[in-house]
């Protein structure tokens, strides 16, 4: 299989046909989760496929000729199954496999980043936000597990070519959107809500977007569960410290509050007090 992937990646993908699609699609089977296993030996090979199916797809689109629907289907299905199992297997946190395949995809989303066709990363992301509605058999938790993914990439700032140009901006909105959404749930898990937390946090640290962000700390930092205003307090005030404005009132409210004491009002006046402070300080820049 690596030998064939490898084949793949280097070959002209725009000749591929439904042959070649139907073998690799039941290897990496969207509907079985497993295929992330062979993932393991084949993670370089796998996501250079995902990048050139990827590519390939944005090419088809914008031609002037009218592309074959079954190529496109062929294209899309195949790219979708792989980053599935990438995501899958990221997601797999604690084990040696599951840091290097994600050291991996970090790196190869941030050389895209730094290519001349950035779109290529955004097209991925924006598969990734639709996986979080898929349910494949047998993996628990696989739209937490893309959210997670989306999480790295922003940790890791390899999504900040995404706040240069407009469609990438309205990515990351949709991003904040998809993310916040899951709050008005009443049995959103906690797990669920740090992710998102961490998620919009990162958000701040794109200028574009950052104001729209902080309309939402108040959710989670005056959230019913002391573990979840905890260390979204924790991480937002690490996050002010990458900031370019030094905003010491909204640091002093958040270093000086025990979260994982006050009660959800308590939380909330602070929480507010803390958004003011920064969309005041963020609005003139």
């Amino acid at each position: 299989m690596s030998q064939i992937l490898l084949k793949l990646s280097s070959s002209n993908l725009l000749q591929i046909d439904k042959d070649i699609s139907t073998v690799l699609k039941s290897t990496f089977d969207p509907k079985n989760c497993e295929h992330w296993r062979e993932l393991k030996w084949t993670f370089s090979n796998s996501f250079k496929l995902l990048k050139t199916l990827i590519e390939i797809n944005l090419i088809t689109l914008s031609s002037s000729s009218l592309p074959s629907q079954d190529r496109i289907e062929n294209s899309t299905e195949l790219s979708e199954s792989l980053l599935q199992g990438i995501i899958i297997l990221v997601g797999g946190k604690g084990n040696s496999d599951a840091k290097k395949a994600a050291t991996a995809f970090v790196d190869g989303i941030r050389d895209i980043g730094k290519s001349n066709n950035p779109m290529i990363a955004e097209e991925l992301v924006r598969r990734i936000l639709k996986l979080t509605r898929s349910r494949p058999s047998g993996s628990r938790n696989f739209g937490l597990s893309c959210w997670e993914t989306i999480s790295l990439l922003l940790e890791t700032d390899a999504l900040q070519p995404l706040g240069q140009y407009e469609s990438g901006q309205e990515l990351l909105r949709s991003v904040l959107n998809t993310v916040t959404r899951s709050l008005n749930q009443t049995k959103v898990s906690v797990n669920r809500v740090l992710t998102s937390s961490k998620i919009i946090i990162n958000l701040t640290l794109f200028k574009t977007v950052r104001i729209e962000a902080a309309n939402h700390l108040t959710s989670y930092l005056a959230f019913n569960s002391p573990r979840v205003r905890m260390l979204t307090a924790e991480t937002l005030y690490n996050a002010l410290q990458l900031q370019d404005e030094e905003i010491p009132e909204a640091e002093r409210l958040i270093s000086d509050t025990e979260w994982s004491e006050c009660d959800v009002d308590e939380a909330s006046t602070v929480a507010k007090q803390i958004t003011t402070s920064l969309q005041h300080a963020w609005s003139g820049s």
